[in-house]
């Protein structure tokens, strides 16, 4: 299949690598591994877009037990900073994915958790690279 990604994908032009809620299946060690080995292998000027769920307190544990395909682990705001490392953060950074860039009238709305929501870029590079 290596040969049918590569008809697709120019790997050395600059690209988007979304991973939306697939990162709490993974312990955060090896979520920030995973994240660091893709962002690896995409040229500069790249964008990874994440988003991971994290329930708290009682909820987190009812929802764990009660949710059998796989392991989910509740990563927080700093554990979801530290998948993007060496990426340049858009702005807002790591926030709350209903407020990314919402109008001020947006409020945050008391639930049990959060959905954190992070865009980060591949900056640098030297010859032939993208910035």
């Amino acid at each position: 299949y290596n040969w049918q990604v590569r008809k697709a994908l120019d790997f050395f032009r600059p690209m988007c690598l979304i991973l939306a809620m697939t990162l709490h299946f993974y312990e955060a060690d090896t979520a920030r591994q995973l994240t660091s080995r893709l962002v690896d292998g995409m040229p500069y000027g790249s964008y990874l877009v994440v988003s991971v769920g994290q329930l708290q307190g009682v909820t987190a544990g009812e929802f764990s037990r009660q949710y059998t395909a796989g392991t989910i682990h509740h990563h927080d705001r700093a554990m979801v900073a530290k998948f993007m490392e060496g990426l340049k953060l858009v702005e807002p950074g790591v926030t709350d994915a209903h407020t990314w860039r919402a109008p001020p009238s947006i409020q945050a709305r008391g639930r049990p958790g959060h959905i954190w929501a992070a865009v980060g870029r591949k900056i640098g590079g030297g010859h032939g690279s993208a910035v």
